[in-house]
């Protein structure tokens, strides 16, 4: 089991494609979010991305899997974590988040090794 954050990040550089939306790097990491948020600042950016939702979980890859699964519709590129949501961000992604808590506790008592 590894222990990490699962976090969505935005850079005011990157518009959602409507009004009202915005373009949230989605992913994980075993460090802190805000040291994440740094390593992608590169040259190839004019501002850095700001942490704008985070949570700690064990099994932190299959969180994440769980949720790009569950935010397929709102993924920008096939390729890219990168997911257009609305202004209810924070509560969207907390009520996905809960799902895969109970997903997660779901598969684990069907079989325990599995995770």
């Amino acid at each position: 089991m590894m222990e990490g954050y699962l976090y969505a990040l935005y850079n005011p550089i990157f518009q959602g494609p409507v009004t009202d939306t915005y373009l949230l790097k989605i992913g994980m990491t075993t460090k802190d979010p805000w040291s994440r948020a740094k390593e992608l600042f590169t040259t190839g950016l004019p501002q850095p991305f700001h942490v704008v939702w985070h949570e700690q979980r064990d099994n932190i890859a299959w969180y994440e899997e769980r949720l790009h699964r569950q935010l397929a519709l709102h993924r920008f590129a096939r390729n890219r974590e990168f997911f257009v949501l609305n202004e209810d961000y924070h509560d969207f992604l907390n009520k996905q988040l809960l799902e895969c808590d109970e997903c997660f506790e779901f598969c684990k008592s069907l079989n325990p090794d599995l995770i």
